[in-house]
């Protein structure tokens, strides 16, 4: 199983990501777009990734 992080899909910046999602939505309205956030301590499992077809980190201040 692939570690947390090390998955063969692009990441994406944010910007990009909120493109990205706009353009897919318009050109496959039968096929909808969803965003999957995290929880903020855990992130997500090995599972959920799996799922995702692009991968976005957005950035916090501590």
């Amino acid at each position: 199983m692939p570690v947390r992080g090390h998955f063969p899909w692009p990441m994406l910046e944010t910007r990009e990501c909120g493109v990205k999602s706009v353009q897919e939505a318009a050109s496959s309205p039968a096929a909808p777009v969803a965003l999957l956030f995290s929880r903020e301590r855990i992130g997500l499992t090995n599972d959920e990734l799996q799922k995702c077809h692009f991968h976005v980190q957005i950035p916090s201040k501590s």
